[in-house]
């Protein structure tokens, strides 16, 4: 089970209720991990829940970088651990820097903005990214795509997006093609471009952003 998703508890910092917020995801975390009590006893769960603690922590060190820009950097520039340790703290300074207007989060666009950040953010910055892992990565880009403004470049955008996007998890895609941009973590790139330029748009809010009711109704008759 993958812990990387848990990075959405970050959004709790821009709703109210946070202390409630907080109790009630306390709460909710004990019951369903004591949930398999129901079938096994407190014995095999802290022994269950040991070896998967024991996984992770193998995991980190046999795959950190993969497919994300950890690896990236690896392939080119043979990254120490510190490196690595550099790559993932440059990481999360971007992802705390979006909170810069936090208080516009009542903002609808915003809030879509925000969202379709984090959602690219869980995989290009994910020391153990997988393909599979960008299946999240590209509803954050959806989400960006549609609050965009029409514009004829718009389109050559996202088609090129798409392609490279995806050029490494299709089956005909020859297996040089494949395995070079796998070992060079090139399939993060694309996601990378996209959260800097969302990441920017959020730094510059709400100057760069067209007005809320024009992108709510477009967002909508989108859907």
């Amino acid at each position: 089970i993958k812990v990387f998703p848990i990075v959405a508890l970050s959004l709790f910092i821009l709703y109210p209720g946070k202390i409630t917020f907080f109790l009630k995801f306390i709460i909710a975390f004990l019951l369903l991990g004591a949930l398999p009590l129901l079938f096994i006893s407190p014995a095999e769960l802290a022994w269950q829940y040991h070896n998967w603690f024991k996984v992770l922590v193998e995991d980190t060190g046999d795959n950190y970088g993969k497919i994300s820009l950890t690896g990236f950097f690896q392939s080119y520039f043979n990254l120490s651990e510190a490196g690595k340790l550099y790559v993932q703290l440059i990481g999360i300074i971007i992802f705390c820097s979006m909170y810069v207007n936090f208080k516009l989060f009542k903002n609808y666009i915003y809030r879509c903005y925000f969202l379709s950040a984090m959602l690219i953010w869980v995989a290009i910055f994910n020391h153990a990214a997988e393909i599979y892992s960008y299946a999240i990565a590209i509803w954050g880009v959806g989400i960006w795509f549609v609050l965009q403004p029409r514009h004829r470049l718009q389109g050559v955008f996202i088609c090129c997006f798409i392609f490279f996007a995806t050029i490494l998890s299709i089956d005909p895609t020859p297996r040089v093609i494949s395995d070079f941009l796998y070992h060079h973590s090139l399939k993060a790139l694309p996601f990378t471009i996209v959260f800097l330029g969302i990441t920017w748009q959020l730094w510059r809010l709400p100057k760069h952003l067209p007005s809320q009711s024009l992108q709510t109704k477009r967002f909508a008759s989108t859907s």
